[in-house]
């Protein structure tokens, strides 16, 4: 519903707040306590994993697509 009112209203301020509002929970999935091994043995585990980083992903490309990005 977020990523839909910044567009609607045009304001990509909103979709960014919220974006680096989740930010810390994004990295607990990486790289924390409770992080997860996104590419898991079970396939179902692992296609919903996929599934939710998908989902990330294209609420991350209403702003720009970041997939040219390469860390060095």
């Amino acid at each position: 519903p977020r990523t839909e009112a910044a567009k609607k209203n045009r304001n990509y301020q909103q979709l960014v707040d919220a974006l680096a509002e989740i930010s810390p929970t994004v990295s607990r999935f990486f790289d924390g306590d409770d992080s997860v091994l996104v590419m898991d043995s079970n396939p179902d585990i692992k296609q919903n994993r996929l599934n939710l980083l998908g989902l990330l992903r294209n609420h991350a490309r209403v702003l720009a697509d970041f997939g040219p990005i390469v860390k060095g």
